[in-house]
């Protein structure tokens, strides 16, 4: 069996799944200096709270809630 994967370019982010919280995202090498001292002044200024964002919406406990949720609306 021969498997064939797309070559071409997907545009992403650094931060597909996160919110404004977690950091600005960026799409380029180029932009991550400029990214990366954002984030540290966001995270000094208590602007950007990640841990809070995993806390509420990534825990296992969570993620298991939304899982069987989703399980059950496709059933």
């Amino acid at each position: 069996m021969h498997f064939h994967y797309d070559t071409s370019s997907v545009p992403a982010t650094s931060v597909p799944f996160f919110d404004a919280s977690c950091g600005s995202p960026f799409s380029c090498l180029a932009d991550f200096e400029a990214a990366l001292d954002g984030f540290l002044a966001g995270m000094v200024s208590e602007a950007y709270d990640p841990r809070g964002y995993v806390e509420k919406n990534l825990l296992l406990e969570i993620c298991g809630r939304n899982y069987i949720a989703l399980i059950d609306k496709h059933s």
